[in-house]
């Protein structure tokens, strides 16, 4: 007998529609003969800010869009398509590990009241494709509250409609071990139940800054709240912001969490920043140069991203950055590839994750 050898070369892997690339669970393992696994990481290096869904304006001003786009922070320039949520939603919270990134909750429709979501959808931050199902939040939630270290998401608060009056606040903490699937476990109860909130974590702190409380008449809340993220317990109060403001965005590095824009009560551009592992009020930072509630946020190691936001009577696609170990004022980055507001934002190199 004689066998002729070949070789053959695999560009990518995809299932039958292309929607998605390869999902790999479990323990892998091979052996034999015969070939050879390259070495390294099959994927670039860490950086890459992700921002996804929201309401985007197209048939009506709140459109619901299951959009993702993605940039690189190092760099300046223009969002590029990642892919799709499994279903469009806004008011939905989101946050990651140093490879993968989930998304929460949220509402399906743009203005009814009874289409919250208990969805948790996944993503591989450094390849691009579709999100895929990750599990179940414990109850459908409206605007919750995400932060992590490179092992565990907490996820906070948010409101219901299980409970009258509308937008009833939920005080749960909610955790699930990023990189398992399944649905989340209970970590205790917040200082102060409250929903639209923005989110920062340190390697070993999660904090929740500000929020609100009530419907059709919202009170504004200046409440910093945190939580070790390798333990379970409740949080314990931080500080305050330097004004009350719900439907900020929130980003960090492993030492300062900033906060930028949302309603106080009117909209606004301002951004503040806390030192994450002591406890105190915020300070100052800058601003951003235009004002919105609800913009997207996302970080590296040394740069914050916000991006979109709605401005009335449309959405902003603006991306502006600051340098989060200064102070001063965001700075152009690029453009997102539509205009957008009420989504969220993860990156693969934020604060929670030790550098």
């Amino acid at each position: 007998w004689r066998f002729i050898m070949s070789e053959f070369k695999i560009t990518s892997i995809t299932n039958r529609d292309g929607s998605h690339g390869p999902q790999i669970c479990g323990i892998v393992t091979f052996t034999g003969s015969g070939l050879t696994l390259p070495n390294g990481t099959l994927a670039g290096p860490r950086g890459r800010g992700v921002f996804g869904g929201g309401y985007s304006p197209g048939g009506s001003p709140y459109a619901v869009v299951n959009t993702i786009d993605y940039v690189t922070i190092a760099t300046l320039g223009n969002a590029l398509d990642f892919g799709d949520l499994t279903q469009a939603r806004s008011n939905l919270g989101a946050t990651a590990s140093s490879t993968r990134g989930v998304f929460l909750g949220g509402k399906i429709t743009p203005l009814g009241s009874d289409y919250y979501q208990s969805t948790i959808d996944f993503i591989e931050i450094q390849s691009t494709g579709n999100a895929f199902d990750f599990g179940d939040l414990n109850d459908a939630l409206g605007r919750p509250a995400a932060a992590a270290d490179n092992t565990r998401a907490v996820f906070a608060g948010g409101y219901n409609n299980s409970l009258a009056p509308l937008f009833h606040p939920v005080g749960d903490l909610q955790y699930i071990t990023i990189s398992t699937k399944g649905n989340t476990s209970s970590f205790g109860n917040q200082f102060f139940g409250r929903y639209s909130m923005g989110a920062a974590a340190s390697p070993t702190r999660a904090l929740y800054f500000g929020g609100g409380l009530g419907h059709p008449s919202v009170t504004n809340l200046n409440i910093i709240d945190f939580v070790t993220i390798a333990t379970l317990g409740d949080a314990q109060d931080y500080g305050d912001l330097t004004e009350q403001a719900r439907m900020g965005a929130s980003c960090s590095n492993s030492v300062r969490g900033l906060r930028a824009a949302g309603l106080a009560p009117s909209r606004v551009n301002t951004i503040d920043f806390v030192n994450m592992a002591s406890t105190g009020d915020a300070v100052n930072f800058g601003d951003l140069s235009y004002v919105s509630h609800f913009p997207m946020a996302c970080s590296s190691s040394s740069r914050g991203l916000f991006a979109g936001g709605y401005t009335n009577p449309a959405s902003a696609n603006n991306i502006e950055k600051v340098e989060i170990a200064t102070t001063a004022n965001a700075t152009d980055f690029g453009d997102l590839t539509r205009q957008g507001g009420h989504g969220c934002g993860v990156s693969d190199a934020h604060g929670g994750i030790a550098q």
